[in-house]
């Protein structure tokens, strides 16, 4: 080996670890992610242009990290490992590097950090951290020292930020990928941590006018986690998955709903504030419709059964605007250890305890992977479904287990999510019936949806997946309550083949109930005429 004897100039260096680098990461990526024919007229050139101007920011990238001996040691590894652990993501689940995908790893708790640590990811991280490293130390141990190695370093180092700052085309590309993502996770942080959120309650002149002999009204919001629309037998779906709602009188369903976002972190507090799918600002800076609830007189109680959140998730935030909040065993559905019927006792605990107006939100668990865990076997009705190999301390390698060598195949993983949704069709029924002899409102709303083999996807977080944001949306009233706000509902139920999304959500509970403010946008109310 008597190459490592001689010194080399250090763009040579560089360059070599650019290539390996690009092999190992950029191309499996381009392979894994591009559609069409690649030799068509014109399409050669613009893929060309495009590999080339992501090797030459990789290029710059790697140089950037020799500005000195002590910083390429120290960083060379760690892009390395986050490349190596992005490369797995996007090749085991075809998840899209995004900023909600890194506040889902920067925002974990203690005690999800060995719930996600599988063998394949911790040896592909090992892997890419010596590789890093190895890269590192033959540059800094044979590089040819030349006055000019500093400055094009420097030069690196701008070109970077600026490709950071600019780049759009590039950015599914690692290490573009995670630092652009990383880059607008902290952009956020930082309008978080500086943004005071504004009590959007003082607006409200005064608490709840009830209608002339209307008993105090009871609203229930079930939030769904990861269903799909076209996965119900209301929505036409092949499968009999919602056969007691499709029994429901009075029930309003919404076919075309789209949510907000593709993480639960975003659609929940979008659906819960004014904020939209375009303008997601009012998430940090103004407080929820649970804020204005108290405001009017209603106590409000929050029942979740995904346990509690990161104190950086704005989720937390509106948890906290609740009168009580009860989330079963901290995020315990990790280990498969809660149902959603679970909630069911404390549902009936809040309505016997409160005779005033009163909300309830249960957050549910739903079609949450691993959809086998989410219904007892008296709902395993298709099958075979993938079983539970789900264990608290190894959840990632499950998941590689369950959706790529699951023995049944997709169908398995499809039975299991409809099995999933004939639950869900249960407790929605279940709760309903709860409601029939009060004045009650009922809405039910999935935060995102999921994905089951399309073009390679599972799960949920792929912001360029159409099939991700098509949600479920149900609406239901008591006898009571559509006698004293008849116009209303007639209003939603006109408006039941439009296409609408988790915007409407915020306006349409207060609208519904006759609430005056200027708080409500009448275009977005689906109580309006």
């Amino acid at each position: 080996m008597k190459w490592l004897q001689h010194r080399y100039p250090r763009s040579l260096l560089v360059l070599l670890a650019a290539l390996l680098y690009f092999a190992l990461y950029v191309v499996p990526e381009f392979l894994l992610h591009y559609r069409g024919p690649l030799f068509a007229p014109g399409v050669a050139a613009h893929q060309a242009q495009l590999l080339l101007t992501v090797f030459v920011q990789t290029y710059c990238i790697l140089f950037a990290l020799t500005i000195a001996p002590g910083v390429c040691l120290a960083l060379m590894p760690v892009l390395w490992a986050l490349t190596a652990r992005a490369d797995y993501m996007t090749r085991v689940f075809q998840a899209q590097i995004s900023k909600d995908g890194i506040a889902a790893v920067a925002e974990i708790t203690t005690g999800e950090i060995g719930n996600f640590l599988a063998a394949p990811l911790v040896i592909a991280v090992l892997t890419g951290a010596c590789a890093g490293l190895a890269v590192a130390g033959i540059i800094v141990l044979r590089e040819r020292r030349q006055p000019q190695n500093r400055a094009a370093a420097m030069m690196a180092i701008a070109f970077t930020l600026i490709s950071l700052l600019l780049s759009v085309a590039t950015e599914r590309y690692p290490p573009y990928n995670f630092l652009y993502a990383a880059e607008q996770y902290g952009i956020m942080r930082l309008h978080q941590h500086f943004t005071a959120r504004t009590d959007i309650a003082a607006k409200i002149p005064s608490a709840w006018q009830a209608q002339p002999g209307e008993a105090p009204p009871v609203v229930v919001l079930v939030i769904g986690e990861s269903a799909r629309a076209d996965h119900f037998h209301l929505n036409g779906y092949a499968r009999e998955t919602s056969p007691l709602l499709e029994t429901r009188a009075h029930l309003v369903n919404f076919p075309h709903t789209v949510s907000c976002g593709v993480f639960t972190r975003v659609s929940v507090p979008c659906m819960l504030t004014r904020a939209t799918h375009d303008n997601l600002a009012p998430i940090f800076s103004e407080t929820s419709v649970l804020s204005v609830f108290r405001k009017l007189g209603f106590y409000v109680a929050w029942l979740g059964a995904q346990g509690s959140f990161s104190p950086a998730d704005p989720a937390t935030a509106i948890i906290g605007e609740a009168n009580e909040h009860t989330l079963l065993t901290d995020r315990s559905f990790l280990a498969n250890q809660v149902l959603d019927e679970q909630l069911l006792p404390l549902l009936e605990k809040a309505l016997a305890g409160h005779q005033g107006p009163l909300v309830v939100v249960l957050h549910t668990l739903g079609s949450h992977w691993q959809y086998s865990a989410r219904y007892p076997a008296a709902f395993s009705r298709f099958t075979p479904a993938c079983g539970t190999t789900m264990t608290p301390n190894a959840i990632a390698r499950a998941q590689e287990e369950e959706i790529k060598g699951c023995p049944e195949g997709l169908a398995g993983i499809v039975n299991g999510y409809d099995n999933s949704i004939l639950y869900t069709d249960y407790i929605l029924d279940q709760v309903i019936q709860r409601l029939v002899n009060r004045n009650a409102l009922f809405m039910y709303v999935s935060d995102h949806a999921e994905s089951l083999g399309e073009e390679g996807r599972f799960l949920h977080g792929h912001d360029d997946a159409p099939e991700d944001y098509q949600v479920p949306m149900f609406w239901w009233a008591s006898d009571a309550f559509i006698a004293h706000h008849e116009k209303a509902w007639k209003a939603l139920q006109a408006k039941t083949r439009m296409p609408v999304s988790q915007d409407y959500i915020f306006h349409s509970l207060l609208d519904c109930l006759g609430v005056q403010s200027a708080l409500i946008d009448a275009r977005l109310s689906l109580c309006r005429m």
